[in-house]
């Protein structure tokens, strides 16, 4: 049985990344900030579409963006479902201002729910994602949604465009990142 932890499970891409890993031998814990009574309905929601695909299902909340949040995450886990093999981090923050007007604290908030978040849980989860060959973590992060847009691409001009302004890595159990092929 596998065993994910999946954060921002309640909407997005987290909620399709949970339902899409559904099934027997799955156990999801998903994650939610549950700061309002609509988003943890829609985690409960998730978590019972999950339940009924087959999967063995928890969830938890928390504010990713506070110290030791992410590490309770894991504690929770375990507790549930024994040792964690996968990660997937799609958790977010966006503040909807525009570029010019996007105070510090947001981006601040931002960057701990997305980059900090993710090695707390990283970092908890170890010695159980690298006990074998088989633990994978997936960070999945974003500023598209904040809503800020440049009135022109900044981009060298001396480079020809990338095909794609997207870019992922695959992590192994060892952590080391691999970019994956250029998309064609």
């Amino acid at each position: 049985m596998r065993v994910s932890i999946i954060t921002g499970g309640g909407s997005g891409i987290g909620a399709a990344v949970a339902r899409r890993l559904a099934k027997r031998d799955e156990s999801l814990m998903l994650h939610g900030q549950g700061a309002d009574a609509a988003g943890l309905e829609r985690l409960k929601a998730v978590a019972a579409d999950c339940q009924r695909a087959g999967a063995d299902v928890a969830w938890h909340t928390g504010d990713l963006a506070q110290a030791g949040t992410a590490f309770e995450l894991v504690g929770a886990t375990r507790k549930a479902f024994g040792s964690i093999d996968a990660i997937v981090h799609a958790a977010g923050y966006a503040d909807r201002r525009s570029f010019t007007q996007l105070p510090r604290a947001s981006l601040e908030r931002s960057f701990a729910v997305m980059a900090t978040a993710f090695h707390e849980l990283a970092a908890a989860a170890l010695p159980d994602l690298t006990r074998g060959p088989q633990g994978r973590v997936v960070a999945i992060s974003s500023f598209a949604a904040t809503g800020s847009r440049l009135r022109r691409p900044i981009r060298d001009r001396r480079r020809p465009r990338p095909r794609s302004r997207c870019w992922s890595a695959v992590w192994r159990s060892s952590l080391q990142a691999r970019a994956p092929r250029p998309m064609s």
